[in-house]
């Protein structure tokens, strides 16, 4: 008899158990995942003349510290941006400034901020420049709404330098 009380009981107990569990959560929340947001950068890229430079490669990098480590071990420029497996591992976008030295370049963040991300500068003549997203002042995100930060819309004019 004492057996079949606590069985009941139990079965009870269970039931409204359950039913808190499910009470307590919200449907629509997003209950895994990870932060993302897009970067859009433009700008103009000139030399230090201030001369509009076209054709210069604009790259948005995943991971600056292994793309740096392969292309200063790698002797020509073609060799880098013409190699489809080099591009897909290390580029989220690849853009050629304008002959007015226009550029617009997405970097895309699926999983939170990370430092080693950053925009590589450069053109055929060995005219360069490094920005990683830590030593940029990064407009805020707008229209972000879950895991979904938004985007940021940010202006960055760049000058090369001769080697």
């Amino acid at each position: 008899m004492m057996k079949n009380t606590f069985r009941l009981l139990n079965k009870i107990l269970a039931f409204f158990l359950t039913l808190l569990g499910v009470q307590a959560c919200d449907p629509g929340a997003d209950e895994y995942g990870c932060p993302s947001a897009d970067y859009i950068f433009h700008g103009k890229v000139t030399d230090e003349a201030g001369n509009a430079l076209s054709g210069v490669r604009v790259c948005a990098l995943k991971n600056y510290e292994e793309y740096r480590g392969i292309i200063n071990s790698m002797e020509g420029y073609d060799e880098i941006y013409n190699d489809d497996d080099f591009n897909k591992r290390f580029f989220d976008s690849l853009s050629v400034t304008k002959a007015d030295g226009s550029y617009s370049v997405l970097l895309r963040n699926d999983c939170g901020w990370n430092n080693v991300y950053g925009l590589h500068f450069d053109n055929k003549e060995g005219m360069h420049t490094d920005t990683l997203l830590k030593d940029i002042a990064i407009e805020p995100f707008r229209g972000g709404n879950d895991w979904k930060q938004g985007v940021s819309d940010n202006t960055l004019n760049i000058t090369l330098k001769e080697k």
